[in-house]
This record gives structure tokens, C-alpha cells and sequence, in this order.
């Protein structure tokens, strides 16, 4: 079916004692595992869902789960831990990549910063109508958290949690899709596959100063004449942080090749974007809900102001010609 399969080894939520073995019986749960599945090169390894709950395994046993399958998979698949409250630390060396359970998406540069390692939102709230917070999000608010995700350089996993008659849901049995979000999302890797490379966050507005410290922002707004700005020093780091998040706008950038800014809820009429003076590119205005593309402009660089229809959800491209 050509699927990336990012299979889970251990989590709380078992009914057959696996989340309660000892360390030893781990390890040889993890060589059965290793021998069985090692071959298949489209998968990656999950050493968990929600680590932070196996309350059994000590965090010492977790850095030997993770060293033991580095040291016996010669294929050396993708390596990661995924939490409910306390992160995995991924920075560490045998992690292959951050995986992330969270919906606060504008901390996703500070984290690619931090990590230097690709960012997986594995768990950002799921598409459907179940009574618990992470499973009741519209098709409109899946989609616009892809686009964050995306256009901060990271990658989002979707879920889906619509009840049916037999009370089961596609997240956990399978099944048909029905949410309105899975075609936009195929909309907008179809769009993304076009680049060719990898997006990365463009540093755009206010969105390039959360995480940072007072000596940090101070080196950064040096050469930088704003008194608004050096007004943001006045805030502890975490008050800052929580109002620069409200401020965040979403842009990101392919090196010079491309520019992609999406205004989520905002309502423009317009908006002015800078492009390189010696670069020509295509500019398109995409209704990401309604999975449209519309190239206003062809050939231009520098300033460009580009009209929008005051919609939500819009997105403006400028591609390199």
C-alpha cells in the first residue's frame, strides 16, 4: 500500500502484559522483533507511544531499548521515542529524528534549532467528534495544523476519530475515511512534491524570536533599530515566548527555489512579500479548503503586492522560474 510503516514497540495501553516485562524479557521481545521486521525497508522504529507512561521501565532501560535495536538492525531504519508529557531526549546520538506530541506548532523552528534533526508532529489532535480534547478538531483546523507544520519545515502525521455504529474509530480499527481534511492534505503534498526539497522555516515577523534568551535576542536586535522590538526584552523568556506564539505568522522557504506563506484565519486583502531583486519568480494564490491554485503573477522580483480575496486558509507561493 506504500506506506512509511513507523511501527510501536512498547505503550501503556496493552491488555497482553508487553508494557510490563521485565528488562530482559524486553530485549528478547526486541531480538524476535529485529529478526522479523528488520528487512522490510520502508519501516521505522517507535521505541514507544507515550514513554513517559510505561511506568515499569526506568529511563536507563529506555536509553538500553533504544541502544540495543541501533546495535542489531544492520539496515539502521529511523530511530525515535514519542510522549505524552516529558520528551525524549532527541538530541541524543542513536535518535534519528524529534517526535513530537503537541499542538503548540509555533515552537517547531525553535526545536529544529535546537535538535538540528527532522521534526515529526506525530500527535497534533485528531479529526473527529469523540468527547476526549485530541480527538474532536474540524477538517478545517487538521488541514491549516499540516500547512503549520509544513511550512515550518517539519512533517504532521493525520488521525482520524469520527465514531461510527460499532463505536469504533479509524485511528484505532481502520476502515473508511470520511473527515474532509484527507483530500486537502493530499492537495497539499501534491503541491510540496512539486519543490523538490526540503522546506525550512523563513525566519518571517515575529516568528523567528521565540525560544531565544535576553542575551540571545540582544545579539540578534543589535543592528536592528526597532524600539518595538527591544521592547520584548522587558518580558521574562517564558512570558515572551507565550505572546510572541500569538503573534506567529507562517512562512517558510526551499533556499531561493521557493517561498510559501499561509495566513491561516487572517482575512487579507493584500499582502506584500519581498523576493529576491536577482531572481525571477511565479507567484500563485492557493485556497487551501477550497484546493485551488491561481498564478497571479509570472516573471517578478523584489516587492510584490499580491491581492487575496479576504478569505481564510489562503496560502501565496512565489516559485523560481
Amino acid at each position: 500500500m506504500d506506506f512509511q510503516v513507523d511501527l510501536i514497540l512498547f505503550h501503556p495501553y496493552d491488555r497482553w502484559g508487553f508494557s510490563k516485562f521485565s528488562h530482559s524479557d524486553d530485549l528478547v521481545y526486541l531480538d524476535y522483533l529485529l529478526r522479523r521486521f528488520s528487512a522490510y525497508p520502508n519501516l521505522w522504529w517507535s521505541m514507544a507511544n507515550e514513554y513517559d507512561l510505561c511506568f515499569n521501565k526506568t529511563l536507563d532501560e529506555w536509553y538500553d531499548i533504544e541502544g540495543f535495536i541501533a546495535a542489531h538492525d544492520k539496515y539502521h531504519h529511523l530511530l525515535s521515542n514519542h510522549h505524552c508529557i516529558v520528551p525524549w531526549d532527541h538530541s541524543r546520538k542513536l535518535t534519528t529524528h524529534a517526535s513530537f506530541q503537541t499542538s503548540r506548532l509555533e515552537r517547531i523552528a525553535e526545536k529544529g534549532r535546537k535538535y538540528n534533526k527532522p521534526i515529526l508532529i506525530d500527535e497534533c489532535c485528531y479529526e473527529g467528534d469523540l468527547p476526549h480534547m485530541w480527538g474532536n478538531i474540524t477538517g478545517q483546523e487538521m488541514t491549516a495544523r499540516f500547512w503549520k507544520c509544513i511550512t515550518q519545515g517539519a512533517y504532521c502525521i493525520h488521525g482520524e476519530t469520527y465514531l461510527n455504529d460499532n463505536e469504533t474509530v479509524f485511528w484505532s480499527k481502520g476502515g473508511t475515511l470520511k473527515g474532509s481534511s484527507i483530500e486537502r492534505i493530499a492537495f497539499l503534498k501534491s503541491i510540496i512534491s512539486e519543490f523538490n526539497e526540503p522546506i525550512e522555516p523563513l525566519g518571517y515577523g515575529l516568528g523567528q524570536y521565540p525560544g531565544y534568551t535576553n542575551e540571545e535576542l540582544k545579539k540578534m536586535l543589535s543592528d536592528n533599530n526597532n524600539p518595538f522590538l527591544f521592547t520584548l526584552l522587558k518580558l521574562d523568556q517564558t512570558e515572551r515566548d507565550r505572546w510572541l506564539e500569538t503573534q506567529f505568522e507562517w512562512a517558510g522557504h526551499c533556499g531561493d527555489k521557493a517561498y510559501i506563506w499561509y495566513f491561516y484565519q487572517q482575512c487579507k486583502s493584500y499582502v506584500d512579500i519581498c523576493l529576491p531583486d536577482n531572481k525571477i519568480y511565479d507567484i500563485e494564490i492557493i485556497d487551501t479548503w477550497e484546493m485551488t491554485r491561481e498564478t497571479v503573477f509570472s516573471g517578478v522580483s523584489g516587492y510584490v503586492r499580491v491581492r487575496l480575496p479576504a478569505k481564510e486558509y489562503m496560502v501565496v507561493v512565489a516559485t523560481k522560474c
